[in-house]
């Protein structure tokens, strides 16, 4: 079976690796905290009591918001509290996973991803690429962070910001570094506990 002229497997196949291949994209925190200070002990020994809460929902303009089925939701959950641990056992502290009520390093993760095009990449996507656009799907993920033995909180907005084109074949693999979701979320972790 042929469509266009070419094999159906391969060619649509070559059509995914080509609508990927055009698009760069990248993670921003909105609003990190300026660096100098530090709300967990660093010198000496110390218990942390942290619990990690994770909230996901997706949203089209086609079918509109989506919540995740707990099993997803569960694996997700597992995976930020495999990252939190990471970043928090850099410190000479004893860790502990524990429900939000009793924890006093507090961790929520709200994920609001949309999945819809822009407006402006849907003339990107109509003239195969070859006209530009560029975009920024605000509120993608936000991470409150609460240090109750501080009485500190912030919460970090990220935003992903994407830049569509043909030109962009050769380096689409890039894509794969800059939309790392435990990556960003890491580093907005640590900019929290070494934050002012």
């Amino acid at each position: 079976m042929e469509l266009f002229g070419i094999r159906t497997v391969p060619g649509i196949i070559l059509v995914f690796v080509h609508l990927a291949a055009c698009t760069v994209a990248r993670y921003e925190i909105r609003n990190p905290l300026s660096g100098g200070g530090a709300t967990l002990e660093k010198e000496r020994q110390c218990e942390i009591k942290y619990s990690v809460v994770v909230e996901s929902a997706s949203h089209t303009n086609t079918y509109g918001a989506r919540t995740m089925e707990e099993s997803r939701l569960a694996t997700l959950r597992s995976k930020y509290t495999t990252s939190t641990k990471t970043i928090l056992s850099r410190r000479p502290c004893a860790l502990t996973l524990v429900e939000e009520p009793e924890a006093d390093f507090k961790v929520r993760v709200e994920r609001s991803l949309s999945i819809s095009a822009l407006p402006q990449e849907w003339l990107t996507g109509l003239s195969f690429g070859l006209i530009p656009s560029w975009g920024t799907r605000p509120n993608q993920y936000a991470y409150t962070f609460e240090d109750t033995r501080a009485k500190r909180q912030h919460r970090y907005i990220v935003d992903e910001t994407s830049y569509n084109h043909l030109v962009f074949f050769p380096v689409f693999w890039l894509v794969f570094f800059t939309l790392d979701e435990f990556g960003v979320y890491q580093e907005a972790l640590v900019n929290f506990l070494d934050g002012a």
